[in-house]
């Protein structure tokens, strides 16, 4: 009830009382329970600003688990430890080796070659495909689920350490693989990620169908977390064909959601990219202004 309340301090000890009554083979004897106790107790801990806590617990549950799959939650929450704390290089190379695990391939570098004959084809991709009949195809695979989830951090990481076209190729690479393999939560904010890098004024009208496919998309799924991250780059993106003042205006609002659901990373981010926002579209007005003044 705390939790859903948002009183995620107060849940962080309910959860940790709730711990402490395990037995000490707890998780022998009460496997499934002891892992999810542990996984709740550091999510509240992390929303909590107790990152030290969390990130103690879960290093347990990545000792204890008993199997690739139970480890994943704990791997993906560590990796937004990692980024919250200043340490991005940790971030990506966890999830470099859990993406690895998976049966991905991912290079240390790239090419700019490599990328720039990529984008092009991961959007002839798109136009071929995208339609009702690949809206329908749900992603079955909970490998491939669970790549689309650690792909979609990692970006996030190399943004802070990798240059600009690595962040491309591994976009390209998602979107590819949602395109074959069909649509799961993680798709629109791929799609909208894709079209924040590579509008143009000579493609602007198409880059702008592709975001607002990508937000349709979303709210489709009724996302959440996600949700933050898929209007902060449309805003970045193909939102800037609309004014500065209304993207600005919906930033602040993604701030706000971001923070409610325990995103810090993307809710400070989409507070200075809308403080950015704000600063362009006032001073565009003062030189409408000025303007106006002359004439």
């Amino acid at each position: 009830k705390a939790l859903d309340g948002c009183d995620h301090k107060m849940a962080y000890f309910y959860f940790l009382a709730a711990v402490s009554f395990l037995p000490d083979d707890g998780w022998e004897s009460y496997y499934d329970l002891s892992l999810r106790l542990n996984l709740l107790m550091a999510r509240a801990a992390n929303s909590s600003c107790k990152y030290d806590e969390a990130e103690l617990t879960l290093q347990r549950i990545c000792k204890r688990a008993r199997c690739l799959q139970d480890k994943l939650p704990a791997y993906f929450l560590l990796v937004t430890i990692f980024l919250s704390q200043g340490h991005p290089n940790q971030a990506y190379a966890t999830c470099s080796s859990i993406l690895t695990q998976l049966g991905e391939t991912v290079p240390e570098t790239v090419t700019t070659e490599t990328v720039g004959d990529m984008i092009p084809e991961t959007l002839s991709m798109y136009s071929e495909v995208y339609g009702d009949n690949w809206l329908g195809k749900k992603m079955e695979d909970s490998t491939l689920f669970n790549a689309m989830k650690f792909y979609s951090i990692m970006l996030t990481t190399a943004y802070f350490i990798k240059p600009s076209h690595m962040v491309a190729y591994f976009i390209c690479k998602m979107v590819q693989l949602n395109l074959r393999h069909g649509v799961c939560q993680y798709t629109p904010q791929a799609l909208m990620i894709l079209s924040s890098i590579v509008i143009r004024f000579d493609n602007a009208a198409f880059i702008r169908g592709v975001a607002e496919n990508a937000m349709l998309l979303a709210e489709r799924f009724d996302l959440s977390d996600e949700m933050v991250d898929v209007q902060l780059h449309f805003h970045r993106g193909a939102g800037q064909l609309d004014s500065y003042q209304l993207c600005a205006t919906q930033l602040r609002k993604s701030f706000a959601s971001g923070l409610s659901s325990g995103n810090a990373n993307i809710a400070f981010f989409c507070a200075g990219q809308g403080v950015q926002f704000s600063m362009i579209s006032a001073e565009k007005e003062w030189c409408d202004m000025e303007k106006e003044d002359v004439q």
